[in-house]
Parts: C-alpha cells; structure tokens; sequence
C-alpha cells in the first residue's frame, strides 16, 4: 500500500506542476502579448489557465487528505479526551468520505451528460467541457480512496499522533511575542 500512495504521490505533484507551470506560462504569455504583441492575443488563454489551475488545485487535496491538513476547527477538540478525539475523527472521515464518493459520482453524471450533449467552451478553441469536468471524479475518487485509507488507520491501528497534521506548521520558529529595542 505505501508503495502505491509514493507512486500515486508522485503523479500527483507531476499532474500539479505541469498544471502549475502551464498556467503561469499562459498567464506570462497573455501580458507579453496584450502589451508588446496585441495581434498576436488569443481569446482563450484566459480559459486554459482556468482549467490548469482547477486541475491542479483539486490534485492537491487529496495529498491534503493523506496528510490530514485540510482546514479544520480543532480549537475546542484537541482538549477533548483522545478516545473522544479519535471518536470524532472516525465521523468526520466518515462525513468527508460520503461527501468525495457523491461529487464523484455526480462528477461522473456531469461528464457522460456534456459528453452526450458535445457542451463545447465558448472560445475559439471550441474546448469539450468533458475533457475539464473529468478532474471532479478523478480528484474525488482519489480523495475517497484516501479517506477510505485514512478511515482504516484510525479505525485498526490508531495513534494519537494521526489526529494531528504534519509537523510542518510546527517546525517553524514561533514570532517573538515582545519588540526589543536598542538604547
């Protein structure tokens, strides 16, 4: 199983950074051009980079989901006894589960229908609108296969160390709480 959460990792942050560099390519492209080049300006850059971008920042949540670090209101639950916590844990996974599998499912609905009708973007480029909505059963199906995933650990092999994110955000020195000035 770890081996295919890396490789899965891996096309991940591949999918994101070609997105991610794609849309800043075509986002430096469009000002080069609307300011030095105005007949060169294409009407649907603005359009690609959208879709580059949704791509890649719906990839990025299901890392967010294998490291526990969506956004989260713990304020009141980490004080909370940590049979409770992991109680809350298992529901909540359980909530966020349920939610991915029906926007996957529905993302699945949308695809086949805008296949079916042939819905087409409105630029030049006449981009089938299947082809961008695929990325809601995609990136909703792997959120759901990590929550399920997520949902096993805690549920069979629990620690109290899962309930919190990575250590990232707490790897980085804290602000000093007090301004000292110089005589």
């Amino acid at each position: 199983m770890q081996l295919f959460l890396m490789l899965l990792r891996r096309v991940e942050n591949a999918v994101m950074a070609l997105a991610g560099i794609s849309a800043l390519g075509l986002v430096c492209f469009d000002v080069v051009t609307r300011y030095f080049f105005p007949s060169y300006l294409q009407d649907w850059t603005g359009e690609v980079t959208i879709y580059l971008t949704v791509w890649a920042m719906l990839f990025g949540s299901g890392l967010l989901v294998e490291k526990n670090r969506h956004i989260r209101a713990d304020l009141f639950t980490r004080r909370l006894p940590i049979t409770l916590q992991n109680s809350l844990e298992v529901i909540t996974i359980i909530v966020g589960l349920a939610f991915c599998i029906l926007v996957a499912w529905y993302g699945v609905k949308v695809v086949e229908f805008s296949k079916m009708l042939d819905v087409r973007s409105e630029s030049s480029i006449q981009f089938p609108l299947w082809i961008f909505y695929l990325c809601l059963p995609i990136t909703f199906g792997l959120m759901a296969a990590r929550y399920t995933y997520r949902l096993y650990l805690v549920s069979f092999q629990f620690d109290p160390s899962m309930l919190e994110a990575d250590n990232h955000e707490h790897s980085a020195k804290p602000a000093p709480t007090t301004l000292k000035l110089k005589d």
